[in-house]
């Protein structure tokens, strides 16, 4: 259904368009939760990161997220990662590891990060992250 919805508002369907409109605003409330929850609101800048096929592929929703979450918080920067939700993971995990990431403990609990680890393999792992029974371990390819 929206793909349906998204090829009606390219098309300049007025309700297809509102309904997108909505679908952003929802989701701006959802990650206006998360700049609450983690003091981004009281950054003087900050980036909030977007993935996926709805913002990928319509640029209509896009547009509509971006403005939204930036009209609320004009210090926010709506922006695509540079990278996958792996190469996310192994940074957030390596920023555990330097203590560059002060929420981290409130926000994944209980976290669990290890020191510098491995001997010689291809990769070494640099850390792990634990939160409800899964792992992410950061590894690096040594030089």
């Amino acid at each position: 259904m929206a793909v349906l919805v998204c090829e009606a508002a390219k098309g300049g369907d007025q309700a297809a368009i509102a309904i997108q409109e909505k679908g952003a605003r929802e989701l701006a409330d959802v990650a206006e939760t998360c700049v609450k929850k983690l003091g981004f609101d009281r950054e003087s800048e900050f980036l909030a990161g977007v993935w996926g096929s709805v913002f990928e592929k319509n640029k209509l929703f896009f547009k509509s997220y971006q403005q939204e979450l930036t009209s609320r918080y004009p210090n926010c920067k709506v922006v695509f990662p540079e990278g996958d939700a792996a190469d996310g993971a192994v940074g957030l995990a390596y920023d555990c590891l330097q203590g560059k990431v002060e929420f981290i403990n409130d926000l994944l609990k209980p976290v669990i990060c290890e020191g510098r680890i491995g001997h010689g393999s291809r990769w070494e792992e640099i850390g792990r992250i634990g939160f409800n029974g899964c792992t992410v371990k950061a590894v690096v390819r040594p030089n």
